[in-house]
Parts: structure tokens; C-alpha cells; sequence
């Protein structure tokens, strides 16, 4: 590049103060681990995009990881985006940035030194996790709080034998929490050293590797002012004014100070369930054996019909004396519902599934069967109802009063946890609110069977007990497709735990006694 070729880069992105102070610390190389824990919307993935861009310009025959949630949040936030009705390649000459929609990475170009190009590699984390590996020379990671547990555990060595080879390690973060059962949290722990997160803004010079944890609330937001300074973004009123709308809106100010101040809170407060805390604080969730003299039931949400990155879930459960025991669990991507009725049939404990209760959409479908009708042939040992459509809301509301008496298997639903501390609403930036659905994600699944499971408790007349906890008769036809009238006789199969002495009523009713 010769001299009448220099141009400033990047071109149109100006960094706000908390922004340039960022820039600086991590140019000057000293952090191996540098974590970002900025307000909402104050431009921590626009920050640590231009800086990658500006690292790979700066660096050529580099290589750059920049992982995303999925493949989806990357076209949208990075190939899609425009700051100030410009993308991101426009910061850089036309002629020396090579952006690659489809393969979604980025060359850049100018090699004083005849070096191959640097090149960012934008990776969505759920979809090709695998090829983040260790040729990588720089590692940038969003919005880290929304990723599983254990999400970063065959990274980690990665960066471990990069630093001890190298010498050199840079490694990002960025994220805004969601409480202390979340792997944002147990990052910061990690690589900090403390456990209390009040610590956890600085500097941290551990044995192993050198951390910075960047905290940034909306007391430090800045606007430009007009005359080449800059300004509060809000005033300490307009601030408090805000406080109080979230406590009129959700009774306190835990989401304001999450959102805001980057608390963390011991419950997510955009979590839809945020009673999972106490069951958890009140130890319901521990091990526990199956009361085999009580039926057993199990709840599907069911899969798209050929959309492969869909599941299908199931909570396998008893309910005993109102109290809700969540034995097992079932998850599985692209499979239908006989698959996965066939799955637990491998289960030493199928035998005393009584009852299976599927969503509304189990009786629909395009082929010559449905859902339902496919399991009913297949298994027919077990009584399949579809539940009435229904609000979600309304479903929300009974699963949250359900938990204060639910319990939970410890030896066998750990992903079941972890989806009560990540099922959350989904984030209205722009109207400062929330949707009033939750996310459809990796952790709505089973919380949608949870759902359907605590439903049929109160939609079916099945689940009523007497006061030793055994089951009602079903006086009313709940189950009309099972139970029977005189003019059509039962003639299918009971199992063998309900083999008892068959009787007639006069209003011509079959029941058991």
C-alpha cells in the first residue's frame, strides 16, 4: 500500500468513550481473558465486531473465530446489519475486504508483507460448534449468557494449549446476565478467581492466564452533545422514572437492575419460571425412586413434521397426593412421536405409563394418519388424549402454580434445570418490554411438555385424587375415546396392571373395581 493509498480505519464507526477505553485495553495485549459486561444496547456486539475487523487489518495471516448463538443470530446481526445505514465492510476500502456471505467470513486484504489475508470466521455456535478449533489466533464470543452450561467445555483446553504455546491468548466475551445459575456466571467465576460478582469488575492476574472484566451500566451510557463532547445518555431522574415504571410493571426492580446495572440477581428476571429457585433452595431437586403401586404418566411436545432442527420432548412423571414427581425426561431432534414413544419404550419403567397426554395439534396433520392416531395403533397399551387449544399464558400460569409442589429427579434431569434457568421472554428492545410469548429455542421443548404435562393435571378429571392419592373414577367421560358405553363395548387391551374385576352399571358404564 503506498502512501497516497493510507486511509483511516475504520472509516464511519466512532467509538463511544466506554467503547474507545475497551479498545484500549485490549490493544494493549495484556489480557488474555477480557469479558464484557455492558448495559443492554449499549453496543457491546457493534464494539467487538469493528474491533475483530480492526485486529485482522491490522494483523494479516491471522485468523479470527467470531461465534454467534446460530447461524441465524449471525446473518442478522453481522451480514444483515446496518449501523447508520452503512454494514460493517463499508469501514474498510472496497478493494481490500473480501466479505463471504455464504461461507460467512471475511478477507482482508492488504499484505504489506505478502502474508496470506487475515480472515474472520463468523460461526453460529449451535450449528457448527465443531469446527471452532485451535488455528484460530483470536476468540470472540456474544452475548455469552444465552449459551447451555457446558457449552464451552471442549473450547476451553483449546485456549489453554494456545496460551502455553504461544504465550499469547485473546479471547472475548461479551454478555448481560441472567443470574447466577447460568454459564455467563460460571465463566466469570472461572476466570476471575472470585466467586462473589461484586469482585468481578477489573483486573485479574491469576497463575495461568490475565482477565479484565469491563463493567459499563446506564449511569456511564454517553450521547454526543452537539459540540464534539458527550453527554449522560439519561439523567439520574429520567433513570429513577424508569426504575419506577419496571416496579409498577413487574412488582420490583430486579429486571431493571439486571438489565441496567448488570446485576446479577439470583433469578434471571426475565426467567418465565422463576420459582425454580426455591424449588431448588427447598432441595426438591434430589433423587427419588418411583412409587410403582401409582400409575405413570408422560407429556410430549411434538416435533415439526420434517423440520430436523426441531425436538420432540417428553416429561415422564407421577402425580401423588397433588404433589408433581418428574421422574424422567426425553429429548431428540428430527424425530416423530411413535420414534420417541418407541425410544422410551426401551425403559425399564414403560411398562407403567398409563396414560400419554399430547398437544391439540396431535389430531392434525396432513398425511392419512395423525400423531395421535399413530400412537394409539402402535401403542395401544397406553391411553393417548389431546389436550383442548389453549393460551399459552394461561398454561404459563398453572406450571407456576404447580411448582411451589413439583419435584424433581436429580439422577436424571439436570437438562431439564438448566431449561427452567434459561426459558426466558424474549427482549423488546425497541419497545423496552417484553413479548408475551417465551423464546422458542433449545430450552423451550421440554418446557413446553412441562406445560402440557401440568395441563392434563387440571384439564383431565383423571388426575383427580382422593385423600389416599388413588385415582378417580372417570364418571364424567373425560376419556370418551377410551372409556366405553353399552352401544360400543371395550374390546382393546388393558394392561396388565389394570387387570381388575369388570363391572356394569346401569347407566351401561364400564369401570373397574
Amino acid at each position: 500500500m503506498t502512501r497516497e493509498e493510507l486511509v483511516r480505519v475504520p472509516r464511519f464507526y466512532i467509538p463511544r468513550p466506554h467503547q474507545l477505553a475497551a479498545w484500549k485495553r485490549r490493544s494493549s495485549g495484556k489480557y488474555d481473558y477480557y469479558i464484557k459486561l455492558w448495559a443492554r444496547q449499549l453496543g457491546k456486539d457493534t464494539d467487538d465486531i469493528e474491533f475483530a475487523m480492526n485486529w485482522a487489518w491490522r494483523n494479516p495471516g491471522t485468523q479470527t473465530a467470531y461465534i454467534g448463538l446460530d447461524n441465524v443470530w449471525v446473518n442478522n446481526n453481522i451480514f444483515k446489519k446496518y449501523i447508520e445505514g452503512r454494514t460493517f465492510w463499508q469501514d474498510y476500502p472496497d478493494e481490500y475486504i473480501d466479505p463471504k456471505d455464504t461461507q460467512k467470513e471475511v478477507f482482508f486484504g492488504n499484505n504489506p508483507q505478502e502474508m496470506a489475508p487475515a480472515r474472520i470466521k463468523f460461526i453460529g455456535f449451535l450449528n457448527d460448534e465443531g469446527i471452532i478449533g485451535s488455528s484460530y489466533d483470536s476468540f470472540y464470543i456474544s452475548e455469552a449468557s444465552l449459551y447451555r452450561k457446558d457449552a464451552f467445555r471442549y473450547i476451553t483446553p483449546i485456549w489453554d494449549r494456545k496460551k502455553k504455546e504461544t504465550g499469547r491468548l485473546s479471547v472475548n466475551f461479551n454478555g448481560t446476565p441472567r443470574g447466577m445459575k447460568n454459564v455467563l456466571y460460571d465463566l466469570l467465576r472461572t476466570y476471575t478467581g472470585v466467586d462473589d460478582p461484586n469482585e468481578f469488575p477489573g483486573e485479574h492476574i491469576l497463575p495461568t492466564h490475565t482477565c479484565y472484566v469491563d463493567k459499563v451500566t446506564i449511569e456511564d451510557a454517553l450521547l454526543p452533545d452537539g459540540r464534539g463532547g458527550w453527554k449522560p445518555m439519561y439523567t439520574k431522574q429520567e433513570i429513577e422514572e424508569l426504575r419506577a415504571r419496571d416496579i409498577r410493571a413487574y412488582g420490583n426492580d430486579a429486571f431493571f437492575n439486571q438489565e441496567n446495572y448488570v446485576e446479577f440477581t439470583t433469578v434471571n428476571a426475565g426467567l418465565v419460571y422463576r420459582g425454580i429457585e426455591e424449588l431448588l433452595k427447598e432441595k426438591r431437586y434430589t433423587k427419588f425412586n418411583l412409587d410403582t403401586r401409582k400409575p405413570l404418566y408422560v407429556a410430549f411436545d411434538i416435533s415439526s413434521k420434517d423440520k430436523v432442527t426441531d425436538s420432540t420432548a417428553a416429561i415422564i412423571y407421577q402425580w401423588i397426593e397433588g404433589r408433581m414427581m418428574i421422574y424422567d425426561i426425553y429429548e431428540a431432534r428430527g424425530i416423530s412421536l411413535v420414534e420417541a414413544i418407541g425410544e422410551l419404550a426401551k425403559k425399564d419403567y414403560f411398562h407403567l405409563i398409563r396414560l400419554g397426554v399430547l398437544p391439540w395439534d396431535s389430531e392434525r396433520s396432513a398425511s392419512s394418519e395423525t400423531p395421535i392416531e399413530e400412537a394409539r395403533r402402535m401403542f395401544p397399551r397406553i391411553n393417548w388424549h389431546a389436550l383442548d387449544k389453549e393460551r399459552v399464558d394461561r398454561g404459563i400460569t398453572l406450571v407456576r402454580e404447580a411448582l411451589p409442589n413439583m419435584w424433581i429427579n436429580s439422577d436424571t434431569c439436570d437438562w431439564l434445570v438448566e431449561c427452567f434457568n434459561n426459558y426466558e421472554y424474549k427482549r423488546l428492545e425497541k419497545a423496552d418490554d417484553w413479548q408475551p410469548k417465551p423464546k422458542h429455542n433449545r430450552y423451550s421443548h421440554l418446557m413446553d411438555a412441562l406445560r402440557y404435562a401440568v395441563m392434563g393435571v387440571h384439564e383431565l378429571k383423571y388426575f383427580q385424587m382422593n385423600e389416599y392419592g388413588d385415582e378417580v373414577l372417570d364418571w364424567n367421560l373425560t376419556y370418551s375415546d377410551s372409556w366405553t358405553t353399552a352401544k360400543e363395548p371395550w374390546d382393546k387391551p388393558w394392561p396388565e396392571h389394570w387387570q381388575r374385576t369388570e363391572k356394569r352399571t346401569n347407566g351401561g358404564f364400564y369401570y373397574y373395581g
